[in-house]
């Protein structure tokens, strides 16, 4: 029972998710992405704010100063501002379905940076994703899609802040480390305003109404995951991390029009069935050490 309560909730997370990434497509159409990412900021640090408050918990630690929670928000940052402007680049189906990488990345980076073994059926695995990723992009002689390059960068960027929390020091919990993601989410916004010398938009109602349900949407999803990964075995509600592409392909040609051949559809299933593959592995050698 608790499995399946787990695997509910990690798959209304991934919508939750995809609905978030929905909202911000549509708002990279008429607004820059620097505002985007700069309003976002204020808006999910006031509400990170609050909840920390209510929960007696100070906003900042000293711990917060050390040189890998930097990294971490830097690399949250750069997947944040890059997986924008992806989205705002390409199709809705290809920068979500290329993010879900992530895993493979991850890996990849544990293995490289932080010298954790990996055997040769993982190594096999990320391979594969990876040439998922290529049939995806579908690079020719005319060259690659700058948006799915974003994306890329984007995969990078979380690879990077998901390796730092890793090492971010006992007395900074996850809270405070996504209040801390948001508020550094700021100055980086008014930066790439800056950068993309485009003034700003007025916001109406619906812009209003887009980034406040984006910002809902995200928060509850960032919950459902949460409680997921805790009411339910990791093995088995992670691989339903992967319902995600799912939805983004649905959502993808409902609501943009995306068009769906072969090699994307067959892209996606490798990237998919590689992530999958790892995570459960991994599992495995950590549940037998």
């Amino acid at each position: 029972m608790d499995n399946m309560r787990g695997a509910v909730l990690m798959t209304l997370a991934m919508l939750g998710f995809s609905g978030g990434d929905l909202f911000i497509k549509l708002m990279t159409e008429t607004l820059p992405t620097g505002q985007i990412l700069t309003v976002m900021g204020v808006l999910g640090s006031a509400v990170f704010a609050l909840v920390l408050r209510l929960r007696g918990r100070a906003l900042l630690h000293r711990a917060m100063a050390s040189p890998v929670v930097l990294l971490r928000n830097g690399g949250e940052i750069v997947a944040t501002v890059c997986f924008i402007t992806a989205l705002s680049l390409t199709t809705f189906s290809l920068a979500s379905t290329i993010i879900q990488t992530t895993p493979l990345a991850v890996t990849l980076g544990a293995a490289l940076v932080l010298r954790e073994p990996v055997g040769w059926r993982r190594w096999s695995a990320i391979c594969v994703g990876f040439a998922g990723v290529l049939i995806v992009m579908r690079p020719s002689a005319e060259g690659i899609d700058t948006g799915a390059v974003f994306a890329l960068l984007a995969v990078l960027g979380l690879a990077v802040r998901d390796l730092s929390t890793r090492m971010v020091p006992a007395a900074v919990d996850s809270l405070q480390l996504t209040f801390l993601g948001f508020i550094a989410q700021i100055p980086a916004g008014l930066l790439l305003w800056w950068a993309e010398g485009r003034t700003g938009v007025a916001m109406g109602a619906l812009h209003w109404a887009q980034i406040l349900s984006t910002v809902t949407l995200i928060g509850l999803a960032y919950v459902a995951l949460v409680t997921a990964m805790r009411v339910g075995e990791v093995s088995f509600v992670t691989p339903l991390r992967y319902t995600r592409i799912v939805f983004a392909l649905v959502l993808g040609v409902l609501v943009f029009g995306d068009r769906l051949d072969g090699p994307m559809l067959l892209g996606c299933a490798i990237i998919a069935a590689a992530g999958i593959y790892t995570v459960v592995r991994e599992r495995k050698i950590r549940a037998a050490a």
